[in-house]
């Protein structure tokens, strides 16, 4: 069977646009289902075969969705506020004010030629004042609340890039774009003490439809951990001394006593 994709493929995806067939109804009486992606940073050209390794199976589950009676809402967007789309116009001496939409305009055409169900009414644009105007609203927002800070600590800091990394950016040692060895750096930043709701997080994890592995890695980026107390013999007197780790899971057997008035530096077998 002869299979012409270009005419074929050309037909339906106009026949949807016409039709409107992925749109979200506002005010539709379906069951409404929300389902988004992590969206692409317009750092590149072009989107390659691992964009749609992680946005193709996507779109079938939404279609399947969509087959099942719901009201699937299901945007696309351009994460291009950040340090991705900014590296890319240093390195080729552009503004990224005239770069991205281009990217972006590529991306999107690249997605409607693969057929995935995007309500492209929808489109978000990170670098837009539009949008970020309420990451501006909601930071002000936690800063008021006292749940944002500032603070100076140590990142993952790559000389090539001239960009901090997050850990998962760091792949032995080196920069995952462009292999460079990568330093600790100390540089004011600002946090947010998620800590304030880790109990609450870890609580609803197990409200969620999620496999039990992606839930550990949730548990683990949480990093909540339960602390405790223990007695040491030190020189025939008792110590408190904090526990820093689960007891169940990190057994004390000896620890290191700090110097400080009236002390000297030692060791305590720990005593049950």
């Amino acid at each position: 069977m002869n299979y012409n994709f270009a005419e074929i493929e050309a037909k339906w995806q106009k026949l949807w646009r016409e039709k409107g067939t992925f749109r979200a109804a506002a005010d539709g009486k379906k069951p409404k289902y929300y389902c988004l992606e992590m969206f692409p940073y317009p750092s590149g050209s072009g989107l390659h075969v691992g964009h749609l390794k992680n946005y193709v199976p996507t779109d079938a589950f939404c279609r399947f969705k969509s087959m099942q009676g719901f009201n699937v809402l299901h945007p696309m967007g351009w994460d291009a506020f950040g340090q991705p789309a900014e590296n890319e116009a240093i390195r080729l001496g552009r503004n990224p004010r005239a770069m991205v939409p281009e990217y972006a305009a590529t991306y999107r055409e690249t997605l409607i030629k693969a057929g995935c169900s995007y309500d492209w009414e929808r489109e978000i644009n990170s670098s837009l004042p539009e949008y970020y105007k309420w990451t501006q609203w909601i930071f002000l927002l936690l800063h008021h609340k006292g749940l944002a800070y500032r603070a100076t600590a140590p990142i993952n800091w790559c000389p090539a890039c001239k960009t901090g990394l997050a850990n998962e950016e760091v792949k032995d040692g080196r920069c995952w774009r462009c292999d460079s060895a990568v330093e600790k750096k100390p540089m004011p930043q600002w946090f947010f003490r998620i800590t304030d709701y880790a109990d609450r997080l870890l609580a609803d994890l197990e409200k969620l439809d999620w496999s039990e592995g992606v839930k550990e890695m949730q548990r683990d980026w949480i990093g909540r951990s339960e602390g405790g107390r223990g007695r040491f013999r030190r020189r025939r007197r008792r110590c408190p001394y904090p526990r820093l780790h689960h007891p169940a899971r990190h057994p004390v057997r000896r620890h290191l006593h700090a110097p400080g008035p009236g002390t000297s530096a030692g060791q305590a077998d720990h005593r049950p």
